[in-house]
């Protein structure tokens, strides 16, 4: 797939289509649970076998094929992560890689993955200069406070992290020098030990 598609999506149930054409409707299997009602024009076939739900395995007597729709059309274009991420590539082959700094690149480029999160200054150098090397996905970084407790609370501080590893230890970012940052490793342990009200 290279270029954009066209795929369809019904407005009542969600149901998506990769028809050429938009449908007009569908076919929606509605069981028969004994206080459905389904309007009369909606109706196309009454089936009276049983059946059962591939999901969970329970069955019932019948139910009904129902007329289900319109469909709204929808363009949809193929995500490059090269292409909207440049330097990512770079990164990936020849970058200072870690599992925090891949869990970045899983969770905000490839939609899910691992949820490990910078530990002392030495595992935040590496996000940080992940961020450095592939600049689009720092404006994606609040997005990772949905991953853990953790990620919240060190996402909120990351800009006071990244002041005192350069008033600390300047240079930092070309050296790992990050055995004397005591103020950044005070802030990331705070970060991880914080209790983030529910």
């Amino acid at each position: 797939m290279t270029g954009p598609v066209i795929v369809h999506r019904c407005d009542v149930c969600g149901k998506w289509s990769h028809a050429q054409k938009r449908p007009k409707w569908h076919q929606r299997f509605l069981a028969d649970d004994g206080t459905t009602d389904v309007p009369a024009g909606d109706l196309v076939i009454r089936w009276e076998d049983g059946y059962t739900d591939t999901v969970s395995g329970e069955g019932g007597d019948g139910g009904w094929w129902i007329k289900c729709g319109p469909f709204t059309s929808y363009q949809v274009v193929p995500l490059d992560p090269a292409a909207a991420h440049p330097g990512l590539v770079e990164w990936l082959a020849r970058g200072d890689r870690g599992l925090s700094s891949e869990a970045i690149v899983e969770q905000l480029v490839l939609g899910g993955g691992n949820s490990d999160h910078p530990y002392d200054p030495g595992v935040f150098r590496r996000c940080e200069m992940l961020l450095r090397s592939v600049p689009t996905l720092r404006p994606l970084m609040p997005r990772m406070a949905a991953v853990s407790p953790e990620w919240a609370q060190l996402v909120k501080r990351w800009p006071d992290i990244v002041y005192a590893l350069d008033s600390e230890c300047p240079g930092w970012a070309d050296v790992r020098r990050h055995g004397l940052a005591h103020k950044a490793w005070s802030i990331i342990t705070d970060c991880i030990r914080a209790e983030v009200p529910s």
